[in-house]
């Protein structure tokens, strides 16, 4: 393969970048360990807490099912289709889409907005909270629409150091919410959620702006094709997700022969290892990516090689600590809090996993960028099939050592999938 240099970005110019976005993302990452730490001591145990952080996935169903989630990740491919095509018709493809996003977004709110508060008024909340609930939860959706929007832009400008700001800035927000505000969970939650997702939207609408990339009544009637296939690949974004998510619940189910606590220690170590795999992606992949939605093969193959091998090495490095640090204080006992070893156990059993993953992200992310979502969500269905298999064959036979195989062993056909197309593109 060419050197990495050959794309026109020097080797100390992506290792500086790549640091940049790495320690944004960590400081994200830490700001929202932070905000769960203020949510559970301030706001917990408390039945409106409760109820907040259930209704709360009402939203992101809803913008799932309109297709306004993954619009930062599928966006940025079709946006360089329609530049190339002229600065008309890429003003006319941001006027139009922004257009659809809005209104879609409205209708969201609206529908968000009466779920919520029919749910909450079932629930026995009066009528004034109940109302509120479904208010603050409906509207956020608009500036979360349009912020992943104007997120998808920044990507595609390779503008992604403001992303991170703009992302760390909401973080920062919501954590302040949590410790500061004084009122009741009912009340101070949501309102936390409506600004937090506005200050985002906010920070990337000025960002793009500043690039003069901004719909106007001059580009409306500019129409572009483009916008057809990218709700055609948003459609595949939100069923991954949907995929991801009930691979989730499945593996969540099968710990439930374990003995109470062993869900929850599940979902712990499960957190902390994708907020280790957050950081690396932005380290390792995030940087290439804009380059990748340009749909430039002789740039992708390089790309793909300096992504690839920063992500594993970071990947083996980090899971390597992080699972002799677990094992350590395992061995020698040093933590008697029965849920504080449980996850751990978990932690130790979650690492093939990760590494796994952390692996497979440079080939994921690069189809999304180039607007090819189908091939991942098809090693994503392949590898729910397999958990499915595992929680039903090998969990309850061979306990930990099961979950540890079946969580493996459902990234594989993701792996096996995309590498066969990447060898086939880049032999």
């Amino acid at each position: 393969m060419a050197a990495i240099k050959t794309v026109g970005r020097p080797r100390t110019q992506w290792g500086s970048r790549s640091r940049i976005l790495a320690g944004l993302q960590a400081l994200q990452t830490l700001s929202g360990l932070a905000g769960q730490f203020f949510l559970l001591a301030r706001w917990s145990p408390h039945p409106h807490t409760d109820f907040f952080l259930v209704v709360s996935s009402v939203p992101w169903f809803i913008t799932s099912g309109l297709l306004l989630s993954g619009l930062e990740m599928a966006l940025p491919a079709f946006y360089h289709q329609a530049h190339q095509q002229g600065n008309k018709t890429r003003d006319g493809f941001v006027s139009g889409i922004t257009i659809i996003v809005t209104l879609l977004s409205i209708l969201g709110g609206l529908l968000s907005m009466a779920i919520v508060s029919i749910w909450a008024a079932w629930s026995g909340l009066s009528l004034a909270l109940s109302l509120w609930l479904g208010l603050a939860l409906g509207a956020q959706i608009i500036p979360a629409a349009l912020g992943g929007l104007w997120r998808g832009i920044l990507m595609a400008e390779d503008q992604l150091v403001q992303i991170r700001l703009a992302l760390l800035g909401g973080s920062t927000l919501t954590t302040a919410g949590y410790a500061l505000l004084p009122g009741s969970p009912g009340t101070v939650l949501p309102l936390v959620t409506l600004v937090a997702a506005t200050l985002v939207a906010f920070q990337c609408a000025v960002f793009a702006h500043n690039l003069k990339i901004w719909p106007s009544s001059a580009t409306v009637s500019q129409p572009s094709t483009n916008i057809k296939p990218l709700f055609g690949a948003l459609a595949t974004l939100s069923l991954a997700a949907g995929v991801n998510h009930l691979q989730i619940l499945v593996e969540r189910a099968a710990m439930v022969q374990f003995g109470t606590g062993q869900v929850t220690a599940f979902a712990v170590a499960s957190r902390g290892w994708e907020a280790l795999l957050a950081i690396i992606v932005a380290a390792a992949v995030l940087p290439v990516y804009p380059q990748w939605s340009t749909g430039t093969d002789d740039h992708s193959g390089p790309l793909l090689r300096w992504s690839h091998v920063r992500a594993t090495g970071y990947g083996l490095v980090a899971g390597m600590i992080v699972g002799t640090l677990a094992a350590g204080v395992l061995r020698g006992d040093l933590l008697d809090w029965k849920s504080g070893k449980e996850t751990l156990s978990m932690t130790i059993v979650l690492l093939p996993r990760f590494v796994l993953l952390v692996s497979l992200q440079p080939l994921v992310l690069m189809h999304y960028a180039e607007g090819k979502p189908a091939w991942p969500l098809l090693g994503a269905a392949t590898g729910l099939l397999l958990t499915a298999l595992g929680a039903l064959f090998l969990i309850p036979h061979l306990g930990h050592i099961g979950v540890a195989l079946t969580t493996s062993v459902s990234v594989l056909p993701g792996w096996v999938i995309l590498a066969w197309r990447i060898r086939k593109r880049f032999p």
